[in-house]
């Protein structure tokens, strides 16, 4: 059996194509959470991962898109956090929805000001 990984940097650039392609909610969902919950430390420790890995290119060539995703999630009430918030909340109805909106603006937010306009940004 062959297993194939693309790693974090090439998961969310897939999820990033993937929202904008089909924008279900599961995308939004998929792609924030990573952000939040990913090994190398959060949104900020993905961008610079990201930025500086193999995909730098792919992150030039993708800018578009990726503003467009980050337009998505600008505020709480918009459609891809409050896909990222119900898909959440299918799996735990406790949680506040508001508080996870906030959440997934937050990390795509902070993700997308250090991918796209850091110092070492691949793209200027």
């Amino acid at each position: 059996m062959k297993v194939r990984f693309a790693g974090l940097c090439g998961y969310l650039l897939s999820k990033v194509v993937a929202a904008r392609a089909r924008g279900k909610d599961k995308d939004y969902y998929d792609f924030a959470y990573v952000l939040i919950h990913n090994q190398e430390g959060g949104p900020r420790q993905a961008a610079e991962l990201l930025s500086a890995g193999e995909f730098h290119d792919a992150v030039v060539d993708l800018r578009a898109t990726l503003e467009e995703i980050g337009a998505r999630f600008r505020n709480a009430a918009d459609f891809a956090a409050r896909s990222y918030a119900e898909q959440m909340r299918l799996v735990d109805p406790e949680l506040d929805e508001a508080t996870l909106r906030t959440d997934a603006t937050v990390a795509v937010g902070e993700f997308l000001d250090v991918l796209l306009a850091g110092p070492t940004s691949p793209v200027r």
